[in-house]
């Protein structure tokens, strides 16, 4: 690194350790409003498409209205849950049974797609009138899936009364677990929710969702049951609590084999969600867009008509909050009264928490008895016998994975390859800069045409000097709602003619301490800038949410999986609103700071990479420099368990690019990069660096400007 001029000397580090010198909202604005800011953006941006949802359903009058209405918003959730596949056989294999007095439990595995194995237990009466009424059990979240006592208990009501019943395993859960430790039957990600996180997140980047597998799973369990000689396949029903609970409802939503179903602890309202900083806990649960195109609860419970639903919730479930819940059942009994059909829909609630609790599991019997056997019965449950656990598994060690069948990452890699392999057959191959910016714009939801269509407006709020440079804090307004607190230094003698904007994931505290090429750039006369991006430095969201030690993509509740998940069912995502807050800092550059655009070089560190080339897409600066940055989405799935925050999320975006494709599309712009990384926090072996800059030379050498193109940061300035 080049020797600091004098007049800027190491101590120049101490300024970025005064937080004064650095602290933009300091005296002026709370700090838990600052923290809060970017969650408050959500909360605004969320109302606004609730109240449009809100006019389009009280334009509903008529039958016909109300039936148009939920047929649209059918085929949408099922094109946001990413479609399904083809059946395929299920080849069906019974690896045991036991024989109780009063019921017999078959141990069955079946694949709901080529070599993706579901484990289940078949509850049968010992007697009853075949065929008999069938109503499949999905798992809540819970460890050992169908083996817990609560859900057993569920399965053994129901066959006491008449019903065929099948229980299977969701994803991550019982026999299914997809990151097994040594002893098989245990995660090495300690619980179901990390398991589900592991492979949910990852699974957006398809453009499908780990919902819609699971989806998937239960109306191939409803394929599985309605083909045994002992059901009336006419006759079936679903319940399920809480993870369970969201298993039944978006069957129900979708597959119309459904006459009655039973959702528990799960039905609740987005609108309350949002409003009270929870969240919907696992990816499966929250799909794309949803928020934008007024898909609610209510309307996956109204979808379900004219099949009985039963809506079941505690008072005291603050997870799936109950004021939510009676708003969706209130909305859902408008519509199901609007098709005539008032008598289908019924809501129970209890003062409880968060389970299939003993009045529950009663209630749901009763129901599925009205509607699916015609019977009005009154029912007790008798004092139950669960089974152990290990006597439930259709598996010896209690995995399915030792019958030789895929896991779920498995098949997000094989549609990895299909989606690589289109890219480079198709037109992503020979891309032109100005496509590749306009398919970022529409993903990323970014409406500008250029970095600089925002006004540049901004406070002064301080100013400091230090070591001849004079530093001043600013309060820069971004899109309504969003202001970005920003440092600018000034070189020693007044305005540089250049400027640098550094933008990092750390917070610009953290730059002006430890970033050591600052002095290099004052020393050359730029004008350095640092701003915090919305959720990082002074707007960083630190109120605890969840007890979870990380924001890694297997504990998904730290402050930016938090925000995050908002930002897909609103239609968005992190790194499209960086890089708007980019776009603003960089006007606020040219129109306040006075350097023209193709002066402005922009230092990028971490996730902002990803925001910071959107934004270069637009020919507004003079450069990019990307560092410490993860390679490719392709490295996601690469490792089993990815280390890097759940940030990253770009929804479908591996249908058009990848990262490298994105650097490539940015010739000629001079581009500096160092230190890729994967998706564990290393450094990329040689050969897959190889890879990577392969696809980076080649864009750049397509248009002659492998000259523009550095592997170090020597030259950058």
């Amino acid at each position: 690194m080049a020797k600091r001029a004098k007049h800027i000397p190491n101590t120049f580090f101490e300024v970025g350790r005064a937080a004064p010198a650095t602290q933009c909202f300091r005296g002026k604005l709370p700090q838990q409003q600052a923290r809060s800011m970017t969650h408050s953006w959500i909360v605004g941006k969320a109302n606004e498409m609730f109240a449009l949802a809100d006019d389009a359903r009280k334009r509903l009058r008529t039958a016909d209205q109300v039936k148009r209405y939920l047929s649209q918003m059918r085929a949408m959730f099922e094109e946001k849950l990413g479609g399904f596949p083809e059946k395929t056989p299920l080849n069906a294999k019974i690896l045991g049974c036991i024989e109780r007095k009063t019921h017999r439990i078959e141990k069955v595995v079946f694949e709901s797609r080529p070599g993706f194995v579901v484990s289940a237990n078949l509850y049968l009466p010992r007697q009853f009138d075949a065929p008999a009424p069938g109503v499949v059990v999905a798992m809540g979240h819970i460890d050992n899936g169908k083996a817990y006592p609560e859900y057993q208990k569920v399965c053994m009501d129901l066959v006491l009364n008449g019903f065929v019943v099948l229980g299977f395993d969701p994803i991550g859960q019982g026999e299914r677990i997809q990151f097994p430790s040594k002893r098989r039957f245990k995660s090495r990600l300690t619980c179901c929710v990390n398991e589900h996180a592991n492979a949910g997140w990852r699974s957006e980047l398809l453009g499908i969702s780990l919902g819609g597998m699971m989806i998937w799973d239960g109306i191939r369990a409803l394929d599985y049951l309605a083909g045994r000689p002992e059901v009336a396949a006419d006759r079936l029903g679903m319940t399920g609590c809480s993870g369970g609970g969201t298993q039944t409802t978006f069957v129900m939503a979708i597959d119309r084999r459904l006459k009655a179903a039973v959702p528990n602890c799960f039905i609740t309202s987005r609108k309350v969600l949002v409003g009270q900083e929870r969240i919907l806990f696992d990816p499966e649960q929250v799909q794309f867009g949803v928020i934008r195109d007024g898909l609610d609860h209510a309307e996956l419970v109204s979808m379900a008509a004219p099949a009985a639903v039963l809506v079941q919730g505690g008072l005291q479930d603050l997870g799936f909050h109950p004021s939510g819940t009676r708003w969706s059942v209130k909305i859902a009994k408008q519509l199901f009264t609007s098709l005539g059909i008032e008598d289908r829909i019924a809501f129970q609630q209890e003062d409880l928490g968060h389970g299939y609790f003993l009045p529950f599991r009663q209630r749901a019997v009763q129901w599925f008895c009205r509607f699916l056997k015609g019977q009005e019965v009154e029912f007790n449950e008798p004092a139950l016998k669960t089974e152990d656990m290990r006597t439930l598994w259709c598996t010896r060690s209690g995995n399915v994975l030792e019958l030789g069948g895929k896991t779920v990452l498995d098949i997000l890699r094989e549609q990895l390859d299909r989606l690589a392999q289109a890219r480079v057959a198709g037109a992503a191959a020979g891309r032109k800069r100005a496509d590749t910016a306009g398919i970022l714009r529409k993903t990323l939801n970014i409406k500008t045409k250029t970095a600089f269509d925002y006004d540049g407006k901004a406070t002064a709020c301080g100013r400091t000097k230090a070591n001849g440079c004079e530093i001043v804090r600013y309060m820069v307004r971004g899109e309504p709602g969003i202001t970005i607190p920003t440092v600018v230094i000034h070189p020693p003698g007044g305005a540089g003619d250049k400027a640098v904007v550094a933008v990092s994931e750390k917070g610009k505290q953290w730059e002006l301490e430890n970033n050591r090429l600052i002095p290099k750039w004052l020393a050359s006369n730029h004008t350095v800038i640092l701003p915090d991006l919305r959720g990082w430095g002074e707007t960083r969201q630190t109120k605890k949410l969840w007890p979870s030690p990380t924001d890694h993509w297997c504990w998904t509740i730290g402050p930016e999986g938090f925000l995050e998940q908002w930002m897909l069912q609103l239609g968005d995502s992190l790194i499209g609103s960086r890089a708007r807050d980019i776009a603003a800092v960089l006007a606020f550059v040219g129109k306040r700071v006075g350097v023209a655009p193709r002066d402005c070089l922009v230092f990028s560190r971490g996730i902002s990479v990803w925001s910071a080339a959107v934004v270069c897409h637009f020919k507004c600066v003079g450069g990019l420099a990307a560092v410490d940055f993860l390679a490719s989405y392709a490295e996601l799935f690469r490792c089993e368990v990815p280390k890097v925050p759940a940030n990253y999320i770009i929804h479908g975006a591996l249908k058009h690019f990848d990262f490298p494709e994105v650097l490539a599309g940015l010739s000629p712009l001079p581009l500096w990069i160092r230190r890729p990384m994967t998706a564990t926090g290393t450094a990329l072996s040689a050969d897959r660096y190889d890879e990577f800059i392969q696809t980076v030379r080649t864009g750049y050498a397509g248009s002659g400007a492998e000259g523009k193109l550095s592997e170090t940061l020597r030259s950058f300035s």
